[in-house]
Protein backbone atom coordinates (compact mmCIF):
# COMPACT_ATOMS: atom_id res chain seq x y z
CA UNK A 1 0.00 0.00 0.00
CA UNK A 2 1.04 3.25 -1.15
CA UNK A 3 2.04 5.92 2.13
CA UNK A 4 1.12 8.95 3.05
CA UNK A 5 3.12 12.37 2.51
CA UNK A 6 2.49 13.19 5.96
CA UNK A 7 4.00 9.47 7.69
CA UNK A 8 6.96 10.92 5.65
CA UNK A 9 7.18 13.90 7.55
CA UNK A 10 9.02 13.26 10.44
CA UNK A 11 11.89 11.83 8.30
CA UNK A 12 11.85 14.33 6.05
CA UNK A 13 11.78 17.43 8.58
CA UNK A 14 15.28 15.78 10.12
CA UNK A 15 16.71 15.31 6.60
CA UNK A 16 15.71 19.07 6.27
CA UNK A 17 16.82 20.18 9.53
CA UNK A 18 12.98 21.76 10.48
CA UNK A 19 10.21 20.90 12.21
CA UNK A 20 7.42 18.03 10.89
CA UNK A 21 4.38 20.52 11.79
CA UNK A 22 6.08 23.33 9.15
CA UNK A 23 6.84 20.74 6.47
CA UNK A 24 2.86 19.87 7.13
CA UNK A 25 1.36 23.23 7.47
CA UNK A 26 3.21 23.90 3.70
CA UNK A 27 1.48 20.37 2.50
CA UNK A 28 -1.72 21.38 3.29
CA UNK A 29 -1.26 24.90 1.98
CA UNK A 30 -0.44 23.01 -1.58
CA UNK A 31 -3.50 20.72 -1.35
CA UNK A 32 -5.70 23.88 -1.00
CA UNK A 33 -4.56 25.12 -3.62
CA UNK A 34 -5.05 22.00 -5.79
CA UNK A 35 -1.06 21.58 -5.96
CA UNK A 36 -1.65 18.33 -4.61
CA UNK A 37 -3.88 15.68 -5.03
CA UNK A 38 -5.52 14.72 -1.55
CA UNK A 39 -7.84 10.85 -1.16
CA UNK A 40 -10.61 12.03 1.53
CA UNK A 41 -10.29 9.93 4.62
CA UNK A 42 -8.92 9.09 7.39
CA UNK A 43 -6.61 6.30 8.16
CA UNK A 44 -4.49 4.17 4.96
CA UNK A 45 -4.63 5.22 1.56
CA UNK A 46 -6.18 8.57 2.54
CA UNK A 47 -4.59 11.79 2.59
CA UNK A 48 -1.66 12.87 0.01
CA UNK A 49 0.19 10.01 -1.37
CA UNK A 50 4.17 9.55 -0.77
CA UNK A 51 5.65 10.12 -4.29
CA UNK A 52 8.71 11.59 -6.23
CA UNK A 53 6.12 13.87 -7.36
CA UNK A 54 4.70 15.27 -3.82
CA UNK A 55 8.32 15.39 -2.41
CA UNK A 56 9.17 17.39 -5.26
CA UNK A 57 6.42 20.04 -5.20
CA UNK A 58 6.99 19.95 -1.33
CA UNK A 59 10.59 21.00 -1.74
CA UNK A 60 10.41 23.98 -4.03
CA UNK A 61 7.35 25.42 -2.07
CA UNK A 62 10.00 25.35 1.06
CA UNK A 63 12.29 26.88 -1.93
CA UNK A 64 10.44 29.10 -3.50
CA UNK A 65 8.45 31.17 -0.12
CA UNK A 66 9.83 31.91 3.04
CA UNK A 67 6.34 32.58 4.34
CA UNK A 68 3.06 30.26 4.20
CA UNK A 69 1.02 33.08 2.51
CA UNK A 70 3.18 32.94 -0.84
CA UNK A 71 3.96 29.12 -0.60
CA UNK A 72 0.53 28.03 -3.04
CA UNK A 73 1.38 31.22 -5.83
CA UNK A 74 5.13 30.93 -5.87
CA UNK A 75 5.23 27.17 -5.68
CA UNK A 76 2.72 27.27 -8.58
CA UNK A 77 5.18 29.87 -10.97
CA UNK A 78 8.29 27.46 -10.00
CA UNK A 79 7.34 24.44 -10.50
CA UNK A 80 6.09 25.36 -13.90
CA UNK A 81 9.97 26.87 -14.57
CA UNK A 82 11.23 25.92 -17.62
CA UNK A 83 14.87 24.79 -18.56
CA UNK A 84 16.54 27.80 -20.52
CA UNK A 85 17.97 25.50 -22.64
CA UNK A 86 14.32 23.83 -23.77
CA UNK A 87 14.95 20.86 -21.85
CA UNK A 88 16.68 19.63 -18.60
CA UNK A 89 20.18 18.10 -19.69
CA UNK A 90 19.93 15.39 -16.97
CA UNK A 91 16.28 14.10 -16.96
CA UNK A 92 15.09 15.50 -20.46
CA UNK A 93 12.21 17.63 -18.43
CA UNK A 94 10.64 20.49 -19.48
CA UNK A 95 9.52 21.53 -15.89
CA UNK A 96 11.14 21.77 -12.83
CA UNK A 97 8.81 20.13 -11.43
CA UNK A 98 9.28 17.16 -13.21
CA UNK A 99 12.89 17.33 -13.24
CA UNK A 100 13.36 16.81 -9.54
CA UNK A 101 10.39 14.29 -9.26
CA UNK A 102 12.37 12.41 -11.66
CA UNK A 103 16.17 12.87 -9.86
CA UNK A 104 13.94 11.97 -6.83
CA UNK A 105 12.80 8.51 -8.50
CA UNK A 106 15.59 7.41 -9.94
CA UNK A 107 18.81 6.62 -7.21
CA UNK A 108 21.75 7.17 -9.74
CA UNK A 109 20.20 11.07 -10.14
CA UNK A 110 19.58 11.40 -6.90
CA UNK A 111 23.21 10.50 -6.10
CA UNK A 112 24.64 12.93 -8.64
CA UNK A 113 22.59 15.69 -7.60
CA UNK A 114 24.58 18.21 -5.16
CA UNK A 115 22.36 21.03 -4.53
CA UNK A 116 18.62 22.63 -5.47
CA UNK A 117 18.56 26.19 -5.33
CA UNK A 118 15.46 28.97 -6.05
CA UNK A 119 15.81 32.74 -6.13
CA UNK A 120 12.55 33.57 -5.17
CA UNK A 121 11.43 36.46 -6.38
CA UNK A 122 13.88 36.39 -9.84
CA UNK A 123 11.95 33.31 -10.60
CA UNK A 124 15.17 31.61 -11.24
CA UNK A 125 16.12 27.76 -9.91
CA UNK A 126 19.04 25.90 -10.43
CA UNK A 127 19.87 22.25 -9.96
CA UNK A 128 23.83 21.57 -9.52
CA UNK A 129 25.11 18.05 -10.29
CA UNK A 130 28.47 16.47 -9.67
CA UNK A 131 31.62 18.49 -11.82
CA UNK A 132 30.25 21.57 -11.48
CA UNK A 133 27.31 20.93 -13.78
CA UNK A 134 23.59 22.47 -13.73
CA UNK A 135 20.57 22.84 -15.38
CA UNK A 136 18.96 26.25 -14.73
CA UNK A 137 15.39 27.12 -15.06
CA UNK A 138 13.03 30.51 -15.27
CA UNK A 139 9.98 31.54 -14.42
CA UNK A 140 9.35 34.48 -16.23
CA UNK A 141 6.03 35.27 -14.28
CA UNK A 142 7.50 35.43 -10.98
CA UNK A 143 10.77 37.61 -12.70
CA UNK A 144 10.61 40.73 -10.15
CA UNK A 145 13.03 43.39 -9.06
CA UNK A 146 14.04 44.57 -5.77
CA UNK A 147 14.72 42.28 -3.30
CA UNK A 148 15.74 39.11 -4.05
CA UNK A 149 16.67 35.84 -1.90
CA UNK A 150 18.13 32.68 -3.05
CA UNK A 151 17.15 29.78 -0.72
CA UNK A 152 19.29 25.75 -1.51
CA UNK A 153 19.57 22.51 -0.30
CA UNK A 154 22.50 20.87 -0.29
CA UNK A 155 21.64 17.27 -1.23
CA UNK A 156 25.32 16.14 -0.06
CA UNK A 157 24.72 16.96 3.40
CA UNK A 158 21.12 15.14 3.48
CA UNK A 159 22.52 11.57 3.19
CA UNK A 160 19.12 10.61 4.70
CA UNK A 161 17.21 11.47 0.69
CA UNK A 162 18.43 8.52 -0.75
CA UNK A 163 17.10 6.00 2.05
CA UNK A 164 13.55 8.21 2.51
CA UNK A 165 12.97 8.06 -1.46
CA UNK A 166 13.66 4.48 -1.66
CA UNK A 167 11.31 3.51 0.98
CA UNK A 168 8.53 5.61 -0.85
CA UNK A 169 9.28 4.19 -3.88
CA UNK A 170 8.98 0.29 -2.79
CA UNK A 171 6.06 1.29 -0.66
CA UNK A 172 4.07 2.47 -4.18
Amino acid sequence: MTQSLKSQMPALARAFRMKADGLYERQRALVREGLLESKPGHGPGSGVRATPDSVAMLLISLLSSVNLTDTASSTREMAKAMPVDGKCPFTGATNLRDALAKILSVPSLLDRMTRLSITGLAGSAEIGFRRNRVSAFKAPELEKHGVQFTLSLDFEELPDIDSIMAGIMGGE
